[in-house]
């Protein structure tokens, strides 16, 4: 348990980046505009915009690198579990495929789907996908919520078989099932991330 935790500060840093960025993103405008609106801008309106624009690429960079570092924690713990069992190799699978999910991510983020980079905080932008981020958000998501359903088989396995009572099994299965919570979250941030009309910050909810 003890390896496992070994990150936790890590992850407070990137959770405390998310919590400032979503303030900094939800108390200024961006370059997610409808049509024609960024060209009326006051140069005032124009620089908020684009201090805006710069904190939703630092939002989503400590979004991604908090919710993979959970996963790292949660694999270590499930690594330190399955120590001598054959579903020691699913966790280490389990494990290349989120590493293999987050370079990818990362690399699609920040040199393919925006280019040339400064596109993500330019009012108004050439390229929708530079404000939209709306195939790196597919892309984050499948690799996100893959991964968690694959978490959430790692340990079923190991309860099932565990020589407990059965309401005892029920109880812990229910625990470690309380991932389907997570996903359902994933989901739904990104149903409002693609419906949300221009402006509204609803998904940061």
């Amino acid at each position: 348990m003890t390896g496992s935790c070994s990150s936790l500060p890590i992850v407070k840093v990137t959770f405390t980046g998310v919590i400032v960025s979503v303030n900094q993103v939800s108390h200024n405008l961006s370059n997610y505009l409808p049509p024609g609106v960024a060209e009326k801008f006051t140069p005032e309106e124009h620089e908020n915009a684009v201090y805006g624009s710069k904190f939703v690429l630092v939002l989503e960079e400590f979004m991604l690198a908090n919710t993979w570092l959970c996963k790292a924690c949660l694999l270590i713990l499930y690594h330190q579990m399955t120590l001598g069992l054959k579903q020691n190799k699913l966790v280490k699978i389990v494990g290349a495929y989120c590493v293999f999910g987050y370079i990818l991510t990362q690399i699609l983020y920040l040199a393919v789907w925006c280019r040339p980079f400064k596109q993500y905080w330019q009012v108004p932008v050439d390229n929708s996908q530079c404000a939209s981020y709306y195939r790196h958000l597919i892309t984050a998501s499948v690799f996100n919520i893959s991964s968690d359903l694959l978490m959430i088989y790692i340990p079923l396995p190991i309860l099932v078989r565990a020589r407990l009572p059965t309401k005892r099994k029920i109880l812990l299965c229910g625990v470690f099932s309380l991932g389907f919570l997570v996903i359902l979250s994933a989901i739904l941030n990104r149903y409002y991330n693609f419906t949300a009309g221009y402006g509204s910050l609803i998904y940061l909810n």
